[in-house]
């Protein structure tokens, strides 16, 4: 479940780096990921989060974050040509994004009536890598993914990033070697 596409002569970004890389947290949630992030050096200036629960506990777990409690779709649809806007956020570093996993989940046995909307949301997470076009960007989601009716979205996504620019590496980790106390695998797309 390892693989990578990747360029061999790719100029590498110059410069020195000061203060923390600044990412975008999509399909927030109650910012569990961007608490990771933050343990590994970034700060998330930016999440967006359709849940006004989630959206209000990752404000209350990450104060000095941006919360835009909407779609990630209306989001980015909004900012697209906002120069504005951008200018406010500043740049983005990093943009990571665990879209809705229930379409993928192996545990989905019957399906739901949401399904292709939920995994149609995973390309969202290409758009917003076009759109921010930061110097790196994960997306997390279940092993689900790797199937063979789904992976569609998987090539899609990679052919997308392919195509900006960005080498691309999928892997899948299991959060039990990370010191989580249950066995939870997660395919990864960096």
């Amino acid at each position: 479940f390892h693989f990578a596409y990747f360029y061999k002569h790719v100029r590498e970004r110059s410069g020195k780096r000061t203060g923390k890389l600044r990412c975008l947290d999509l399909f927030a949630g109650a910012g569990g990921m961007s608490q990771g992030l933050h343990m590994a050096g970034f700060q998330t200036v930016l999440a967006v989060e359709k849940d006004p629960k989630a959206a209000q506990a990752f404000q209350a777990n990450h104060p000095d974050a941006i919360v835009e409690n909407r779609c990630v779709i209306e989001h980015l649809d909004e900012h697209r040509d906002n120069a504005a806007y951008k200018r406010k956020i500043g740049p983005i570093d990093h943009v990571h994004g665990s879209p809705p996993c229930q379409g993928f989940s192996g545990a989905n046995v019957f399906g739901g009536k949401n399904d292709k909307a939920n995994n149609d949301l995973s390309l969202t997470w290409v758009r917003a890598i076009d759109q921010y076009r930061p110097v790196t960007g994960t997306l997390e989601n279940v092993p689900g993914m790797w199937r063979r009716k789904n992976q569609h979205y998987l090539k899609l996504i990679l052919m997308g990033l392919l195509q900006l620019g960005y080498q691309v590496r999928c892997c899948q980790l299991d959060a039990c070697e990370f010191g989580d106390p249950q066995a939870r695998p997660r395919l990864f797309i960096f």
